[in-house]
């Protein structure tokens, strides 16, 4: 049976690297959005860098969130959001978003597993202009809300089909 000081240093070890593994994951990320930040995006075109907030219905819950879309289609879009739950546990997670057009509107809609921690599957629809991202969700664990976003605006380059591709000047 282990003693008391070995159940601690593993639970410190467990601990290190729980933090460890947030910090890589966050690096990642914000390597991404800088990356993200330093593009311009065509007019009337979704993707490029968001960011606003997710609410809950259910558990009247709010949280920072940012997005990265990048197309990978004609219809079709990546969306990597970072999420943040009271306030400091980040939460990291990709949507395929399945895109109509109409006009200057952009409607979408689709649906992903999550895993368990952010509800199981999750249905999500909604709309994004080349300025606002406005959608709704229902998670499989009854939990329901919405996401609103507004797209950042320093940017100088395009994005297409999932690559980063340097506009010329």
């Amino acid at each position: 049976m282990p003693t008391h000081s070995t159940l601690q240093r593993r639970l410190l070890l467990a601990l290190g690297l729980m933090v460890s593994g947030m910090l890589v994951g966050c690096s990642s990320f914000e390597r991404q959005w800088r990356q993200c930040q330093s593009y311009a995006y065509p007019d009337r075109e979704i993707a490029g860098c968001w960011e606003g907030e997710w609410h809950s219905e259910l558990s009247h819950r709010a949280g920072r969130l940012r997005a990265i879309i990048t197309k990978d289609g004609e219809n079709s879009y990546n969306a990597h959001f970072r999420s943040t739950y009271a306030g400091v546990i980040p939460y990291e997670f990709d949507v395929p978003l399945q895109v109509t057009e109409n006009g200057e509107m952009c409607s979408f809609e689709g649906e992903e597993d999550l895993g368990r921690f952010i509800g199981g599957i999750c249905t999500y629809a909604g709309n994004a202009d080349d300025g606002t991202f406005q959608a709704t969700y229902i998670t499989g664990d009854s939990d329901h809300g919405s996401f609103e976003l507004k797209k950042v605006q320093e940017c100088s380059q395009r994005c297409v089909a999932g690559m980063m591709i340097t506009q010329q000047p």
